[in-house]
Order: structure tokens, then C-alpha cells, then sequence
């Protein structure tokens, strides 16, 4: 199956098969992982996992992980249009399980015309009953030749088996047994190599991230330090113009400081001279006594 995840709080996963036919879709609210694997093991084997987001969600690779499937993601996150346009032939019972679905039909079709390609392939070989099996192989992340080579190397032990042809060949029994030793060991290198193909392919995803991680906050520290050298240059500024400021302001009050004089001028009645009143009381008391 190619099987579509929606992760968070309620969790949800859609599956097709490899034809394109709809399997089965489930969601579940607060489900732990745990819940989701066994659930996916009952409908069937997935060749293939996918989201609708570019980056995709831990909670998706570490389901991912445990059937030992790649992870499928799309270019850009897939938009409300585009997921209403690929979902509009099925019902789903919300919006989780719709964007699964979305998700799986994309990657469905990002993989179809390879997968017809295998299954032209294969029935030219000769391995029409092994199809979908090639099909998985190939989703898996192992190059069609090698997928044939395997083929052909798990047919031929079931051919030698026949008494006739082994007699026709005249073959010691010992040279038969190294033979399907070797078809045996080939079986389990190609296996092995398509184990390795995964790991390095999960591996160089997750050093994409890294390093796209490590870019974003490159950028943000550059912006910070830049951001920080032009408010030091703004506080030097600053405080050169709060001193020149306040040189200004004494140099203006210096200037116009009054003297003694001035302040009489300003305001004459501020002098007082209190000899010439009591002088003056004086003579008017004198005159009011002549009288």
C-alpha cells in the first residue's frame, strides 16, 4: 500500500494499493503510535509512506521506521484546492483523514509511471505473479535491475528442483548446492543493499534538514549581530548628541547669565531702601506735630 499519515491530536491515515484502488482510511483521536501501527498492520503491507507538507513530521518518520518504509514528500505544502481537487471522488469521515488521502494520491502519482514500468518489465521477464512484489521492491528504494536480478535468483532454486532438468544438466549434487547457496547469498546481498539504500536515503534527508536548520539560524544570528552593531552605533550617537546637547545648553546660559544691573532693570521695585522711608515718616510725623 501506499499510505498517506496525518499526525497530531488525532491521528489519521489513508491507503491505496499500487493499482490506485482505495483500501482503507482510520482515524483516531489521542492514538499513540503504538495504535497506529497495528491499526496500518491490519489493513495490509505499506511499500510507501506520505504527507502532504514538505517537511515531513517526526511523527510520520517514526512510523515510517518501524515497517522500515521510505517516507514520501511533496516539492511544496499541498494546498486547501489541491487536496479538495485530488480527494473530490472519495468521502472521508474529517478533515485528518482527507489530507492522508491527499497526501497518498499525490505520491501515488509522483511513483505511477514507474511503477508501470516495472509492471511492464516484469511480465516481460516472466515474473507476472511477482508484480506487486517488484512494485514494493522498487518503492523500497532498489533499482529495477537489481529487483529482476532478485527475481530471478528466488526462481532458481524452484527450477532446479525439477529431477528431469537436473539430470539433462548432469550437475553433481555439490555443485548444485553451491549454486543455490550463491543464489541465496546474492538473494540476501541485494536485500541487504536495498536495507542500506534506505538508511543512507533517511540519512541524507535528515542532513538536509540539519543543514537547513543550520542555515536559518546562521541567518538569524547574522541578523541579530547586525541588528545589535547598529544599536551600538545608535547609542553612541545618541549620547554623543545628549553631550553636545548639553555643552549647547551651558554655553547658552553662560551667555545670557544677567548681572546686579541688569536684574534692577529687569525689575526696579526689587531694590529697597529703607533709609529714605523712614526718613520720609519721619518728616510727615514732624509737619503733623507743627500743626
Amino acid at each position: 500500500m501506499i499510505v498517506g499519515v496525518d499526525p497530531g491530536t488525532t491521528y489519521a491515515f489513508c491507503a491505496f494499493d499500487l493499482k490506485g484502488n482505495f483500501v482503507s482510511a482510520w482515524s483516531k483521536r489521542d492514538a499513540g503510535k503504538e495504535e497506529v501501527v497495528r491499526a496500518l498492520e491490519e489493513v495490509g503491507t505499506p511499500a510507501l509512506f506520505s504527507t502532504d507538507k514538505k517537511k515531513i513530521p517526526g511523527g510520520i518518520e517514526k512510523i515510517a521506521a518501524r515497517f522500515n518504509t521510505r517516507v514520501w514528500s511533496p516539492h511544496k505544502d499541498l494546498g486547501e484546492n489541491e487536496k479538495r481537487e485530488l480527494t473530490k471522488k472519495y468521502r472521508f469521515e474529517n478533515v485528518h483523514e482527507a489530507d492522508a488521502g491527499a497526501g497518498a494520491l499525490k505520491a501515488l502519482h509522483s511513483v505511477e509511471n514507474k511503477l508501470r514500468q516495472v509492471e511492464r518489465i516484469a511480465r516481460e521477464k516472466g515474473f507476472a505473479k511477482k508484480i506487486e512484489y517488484a512494485k514494493y521492491l522498487v518503492l523500497s528504494g532498489m533499482r529495477l535491475s537489481d529487483v529482476l536480478e532478485l527475481l530471478e535468483a528466488e526462481e532458481k532454486p524452484v527450477k532446479k528442483q525439477e529431477k528431469p532438468v537436473q539430470e539433462a544438466q548432469g550437475l553433481p549434487e555439490v555443485f548444485e548446492k553451491r549454486l543455490a547457496e550463491k543464489d541465496e547469498r546474492l538473494r540476501e546481498l541485494l536485500l541487504t543493499k536495498m536495507e542500506l539504500k534506505k538508511r543512507i536515503e533517511k540519512l541524507e534527508h535528515k542532513n538536509r534538514e540539519l543543514e537547513q536548520e543550520l542555515a536559518r539560524k546562521e541567518k538569524k544570528a547574522y541578523a541579530e549581530l547586525k541588528r545589535d552593531n547598529e544599536i551600538r552605533k545608535r547609542d553612541r550617537i545618541i549620547r554623543k548628541l545628549k553631550h553636545l546637547l548639553e555643552w549647547r545648553k551651558k554655553k547658552a546660559g553662560e551667555k545670557r547669565k544677567p548681572s546686579k544691573s541688569d536684574l534692577k532693570k529687569m525689575n526696579p521695585k526689587t531694590h529697597i531702601d529703607l533709609d529714605e522711608i523712614v526718613g520720609k515718616y519721619k518728616d510727615k510725623r514732624r509737619v503733623v506735630h507743627e500743626d
